[in-house]
């Protein structure tokens, strides 16, 4: 049991501390359009995919697709980052500048590239 929860937070570390997974997951906390969301699902596979957990990328991404919706006030759905209701839809003037404002006062924030 210790040697299974060893190895899970070994992964567990791989995928989180990848910088492409934090990146994407950004995407997330943003919000937007549904196209973007199909394209971070996308991505958000291919990163955990890339750091050698291709089966764990498929369960991410059917985790994703089913739990990640905006329609529910979940605090992991698309566009978590902003008050709930946030549904699909293009980012605000306002939402840009906010986004900005917080990658700019954290240069090491994942979401700045």
């Amino acid at each position: 049991m210790a040697a299974a929860l060893f190895q899970m937070a070994r992964v567990n570390s791989r995928i989180f501390g990848n910088t492409a997974v934090q990146r994407t997951t950004c995407a997330y906390w943003k919000g937007g359009t549904r196209q973007q969301r199909k394209a971070a699902d996308k991505a958000l596979k291919v990163c955990v995919a890339n750091v050698g957990q291709p089966e764990i990328a498929n369960l991410m991404l059917a985790g994703v697709k089913v739990g990640g919706t905006p329609y529910l006030p979940t605090s992991f759905r698309w566009g978590y980052g902003w008050s709930y209701p946030r549904f699909y839809g293009p980012l605000t003037g306002d939402e840009l500048k906010r986004t900005a404002r917080m990658v700019e006062r954290d240069a090491q924030n994942a979401c700045a590239d």
